[in-house]
């Protein structure tokens, strides 16, 4: 190879290493703006998972005081279910007694309306009891 054919290959070579760096320096721009642009995601990504943390325990609180507040309202309820059950037994007896009374009251109405009319004899008629 002549001198003059290796130095047109040596100046192709550069020319081709030289586009080749060109086309790396581009792609390594690119990366550039890719790595700042997943940077700021990050970033962002960051501070949704500080808010979400936030949230999160903000949530967790409510469900806790809610959790409290189902707790106590079941201790009431039950409390309230002996005074009820105790309130229906007096209920039942109140019945059991009111109808005791009116059996009674039923048995003695005959007796009640002939004294009546013993009582009213007397007193109208000036009659003596039999």
């Amino acid at each position: 190879m002549t001198p003059e054919e290796q130095f047109t290959k040596f100046e192709n070579s550069i020319h081709a290493l030289l586009s080749m760096q060109a086309h790396h320096d581009a792609a390594i721009r690119d990366l550039i703006t890719v790595s700042r642009t997943l940077a700021g995601s990050q970033q962002q990504t960051d501070a949704n998972l500080v808010v979400l943390a936030e949230n999160m325990g903000t949530l967790v609180r409510k469900v806790d005081a809610l959790t409290d507040k189902v707790d106590t309202l079941s201790d009431v309820v039950r409390q309230h279910e002996g005074k009820i059950e105790a309130l229906r037994d007096l209920a039942r007896h109140t019945e059991a007694k009111l109808k005791a009374l009116i059996d009674t009251a039923d048995a003695h109405e005959g007796k009640i309306d002939a004294l009546i009319d013993t009582v009213d004899r007397i007193i109208r008629r000036g009659e003596q009891p039999s």
